[in-house]
């Protein structure tokens, strides 16, 4: 048997229909965004570039070989964290590492345990780098101080200088941070310190890497050359400071009409 509603019966069910319509709409979130705030700043300084931060090109395949002096525990942390650069960095550039024992073109890098050239007291070292006739990363050895031994104080600091290899340098005025992989060490603490640097890319340094990378990436200036110099990732110092008045894109949401607001979101805008 068919039953047909009456007519009032219809009349409520739409009202009903229409104020938990009007309902929804008036606490569905709402957004602003604005270009400045007087929120903590989320993210470090950075400096950029350098003569041991060129970057890889885009979309690279970047063959990794791991010098004998690499041991097996040493070198399964190693792995982790260029697994996690090959999938946060957002260039497209991969690490791959197998049985490979010797460089090969285009794009490679070389992995030791060894005292750094420029003393006992850097975890790690960008020691060698060369580039193509476009000053295009395309080569680069990295060595990490033996005496580094917790397994987290050794992935940050191969983070530290993978991200070398991204354009990234280091905290612009020197101080420490768990924000970025680029952060220097405490030496307070030592060479096996934890409370400082990442073990791959952070949001504070996709941002970076994604402006030099926007800009054309980091190139050597006078290309075609055999290599590169060395450059640190070691104790407190290094950078410079340049003045200016950081800005962020500050992005708010509201569930109540606008009558209380959530911040939900940072960018950096720009320092000038």
């Amino acid at each position: 048997m068919k039953i047909i509603p009456s007519r009032p019966l219809i009349f409520i069910v739409f009202l009903a229909a229409f104020f938990i319509g009007l309902s929804l709409t008036d606490f569905a979130p709402k957004a602003a965004l604005v270009p400045a705030c007087a929120q903590q700043d989320p993210c470090p300084q950075m400096n950029v570039g350098g003569n041991t931060s060129l970057t890889w090109p885009q979309g690279a395949e970047v063959q990794v070989i791991f010098d004998n002096s690499v041991s097996p525990e040493r070198r399964a942390i190693y792995q982790q964290v260029l697994d996690n650069w090959s999938a946060g960095n957002g260039q497209g550039v991969t690490f791959n590492y197998g049985a490979f024992t010797t460089q090969q073109d285009p794009h490679s890098m070389l992995i030791s345990d060894a005292v750094p050239s420029t003393g006992a007291s850097y975890r790690g070292q960008v020691e060698w780098q060369q580039w193509d006739a476009n000053g295009a990363l395309k080569y680069s050895q990295i060595a990490i101080n033996p005496d580094v031994t917790d397994p987290s104080a050794l992935a940050n600091a191969m983070s530290h200088e993978i991200g070398h290899n991204f354009g990234l340098n280091h905290t612009a005025d020197g101080s420490v941070s768990n924000r970025t992989a680029s952060s220097l060490y405490d030496s307070n603490i030592g060479l096996n310190d934890t409370t400082t640097g990442a073990p791959g890319p952070t949001p504070c340094d996709n941002q970076v890497i994604n402006s030099i990378y926007a800009s054309g990436g980091v190139r050597n200036i006078t290309p075609p050359s055999d290599g590169g110099g060395g450059g640190g990732g070691g104790d407190l110092g290094g950078g410079y400071y340049e003045p200016c008045t950081p800005y962020y894109w500050c992005y708010f949401e509201s569930w109540d009409g606008g009558e209380t607001w959530e911040l939900v979101d940072i960018s950096y805008a720009g320092c000038w």
